[in-house]
């Protein structure tokens, strides 16, 4: 009885493992699939993210890039309004967008990167005619009366 009883409970445990061991495998190969497609999705979500990002900065810069624009025709404008508006412009540059301004000095050399000859063709700045605007990721150049020597 004992033997028996041994027996069974032996046939009953290979019978068992044969039935559950291919449910498990299923399920863990179906749980394999959803984890891999989740790690898909994932991807696709970081890189619609990052692609968002990059069209909200250019927005942002055409956006300063604009403004710079208004603040140069506010202050070549000789009205004290204009001027006022010209005024309030800069102070929204630094403080909401974190813009420098660009005012190159009479003697200084003249660097494409940041300015733009008005008047002139030497390689030192005369005077700064209009203020230009650097920020984070952009520049709106100044605009220089030029000389040879300084």
């Amino acid at each position: 009885s004992a033997q028996r009883c041994y027996r069974d409970l032996e046939a009953w445990s290979q019978w068992e493992s044969k039935a559950i061991q291919p449910k498990l495998e299923g399920h863990v190969q179906h749980l394999r699939q959803d984890f891999t497609q989740i790690r898909s999705d994932l991807s696709a979500a970081q890189q619609s993210m990052v692609d968002l990002m990059c069209q909200v900065q250019k927005i942002q810069n055409i956006g300063i890039e604009e403004l710079c624009c208004l603040h140069r025709y506010a202050a070549s404008t000789f009205s004290d309004d204009a001027q006022r508006f010209a005024g309030r412009l800069a102070v929204i540059l630094r403080e909401s967008f974190g813009a420098t301004p660009i005012e190159p000095a009479p003697g200084d050399h003249f660097d494409s990167a940041y300015c733009e000859r008005g008047t002139g063709s030497g390689c030192y700045i005369a005077a700064c005619i209009h203020r230009g605007w650097r920020w984070k990721d952009g520049v709106f150049r100044a605009i220089t009366a030029n000389r040879e020597s300084p």
